[in-house]
């Protein structure tokens, strides 16, 4: 890894030390994560999608970003010049500059294997986003569900809204596994992420039942069998506790959309590279 890190920033690949972005960490931006693997940004036809699915959303200008290969050609370039084969990639639009684009690899965190066979701790947080549909950064939220991880040791916190839905995670989505029905909560009430729309695809493909329906935290403590997360950086992600609840890990079903999932990412990244 060089010394010195790229940035894509305004037109031009540039030392992110000469830059000034704090004006692309302020409330009200937009953006999308991509996780790099093997040096391919998955599923990044699904988040440029999403990204100008969140400028119609929240853009009262007309504000249209560039196309596809655009972000294909600058990711290359900057994985080239930071000579990186995994991490994440951070796409940064201001509102109504959509032609002032910010790339830049960010800090990660991926689950440990551990985490993956033995789940993590989450808590719920009675908190919920504006605009829950578009990907736009809101900073008291974001520092509330920071502080409550670091305070409590949490892997996410489950934001609940002001009617005891729980909607989502603050940086994943949920799925609850009752019985033999999985649930979500609908498009409507969550930012519909990459990772949730493969796991759909995967459930569909098994003619596995699952309804896009919220459930109020009471029920999830009382009927839940077991949870998962679903996001960029976690894939698929079994939670172990929510508070003083605990939840079936090692759930048979779980672990198959988990491997169902890998195995897509697997597929994606022979096709790009071949």
């Amino acid at each position: 890894m060089p010394t010195e890190e790229f940035i894509y920033y305004r037109g031009a690949f540039l030392p992110s030390s000469s830059c000034d972005i704090r004006e692309y960490n302020t409330h009200g931006v937009l953006y999308e994560v991509v996780r790099i693997m093997e040096e391919v940004p998955l599923f990044l036809e699904d988040h440029i999608l999403r990204l100008k699915q969140s400028i119609a959303l929240t853009s009262d200008a007309i504000c249209t970003p560039p196309d596809l290969s655009f972000f294909e050609e600058t990711i290359r370039e900057l994985i080239k010049r930071n000579k990186r084969s995994t991490g994440n990639i951070k796409i940064v639009l201001l509102p109504h500059k959509a032609e002032e684009i910010l790339l830049c690899f960010i800090p990660h965190s991926y689950p440990h294997e551990r985490q993956y066979a033995n789940g993590v701790s989450t808590n719920f947080l009675f908190a919920e986003r504006t605009a829950p549909q578009a990907k736009v950064h809101q900073q008291q939220l974001r520092e509330k569900a920071d502080r409550m991880i670091a305070q409590q040791a949490l892997y996410e916190v489950l934001l609940v809204d002001s009617h005891h839905y729980v909607t989502e995670g603050s940086r994943a989505n949920l799925f609850i596994v009752s019985g033999t029905t999985l649930y979500t909560a609908p498009p409507s009430m969550v930012l519909g992420g990459i990772t949730r729309q493969k796991v759909m695809e995967i459930l569909h493909g098994m003619k596995q039942p699952v309804k896009e329906e919220a459930w109020t935290y009471h029920r999830i403590i009382e009927e839940a069998e077991a949870l998962f997360l679903t996001g960029t950086s976690p894939k698929i992600l079994p939670i172990a506790s929510c508070g003083t609840t605990h939840f079936k890990v090692r759930h048979k079903l779980v672990h198959h959309i988990m491997k169902q999932y890998d195995q897509i990412i697997t597929h994606y990244i022979r096709i790009r590279k071949d």
